[in-house]
């Protein structure tokens, strides 16, 4: 993950909500965006339904603060994400469970066990 533009003085960043979105999402990189100031971290596939959630959820302090105010996240477990993301895939193949394990790169069988 590239972070040197995050290690810059704080006098010279600018003040605005930063969301990382990444396709390799782990706990480390997640921890580590979240120190450097991130306020939300997406793993892909997202909607932009996700994003705009995601940016809205910031709110600014005081103009003479300009520092983004920190919420706390709610951030759904693993097991969570992959079952929106089978969820999303079976709609996007309606309903079609062999379409959807051909997408999702898994065997069948091993699909429909995660449904149990």
């Amino acid at each position: 993950m590239q972070t040197h533009v995050w290690h810059m003085p704080a006098s010279y960043r600018l003040h605005f909500p930063i969301v990382l979105i990444t396709g390799y999402g782990s706990v480390r990189t997640t921890v580590r965006a979240m120190r450097l100031g991130a306020i939300n971290y997406l793993s892909k596939p997202c909607s932009i339904s996700d994003i705009v959630t995601a940016l809205t959820a910031a709110e600014f302090t005081n103009a003479s603060d300009q520092s983004a105010a920190r919420q706390p996240v709610e951030v759904p477990s693993l097991r969570q994400q992959e079952w929106e993301v089978i969820q999303r895939a079976l709609a996007q193949n309606a309903g079609n469970v062999s379409a959807t394990a051909r997408q999702l790169k898994l065997h069948r069988r091993t699909l429909q066990r995660k449904f149990a």
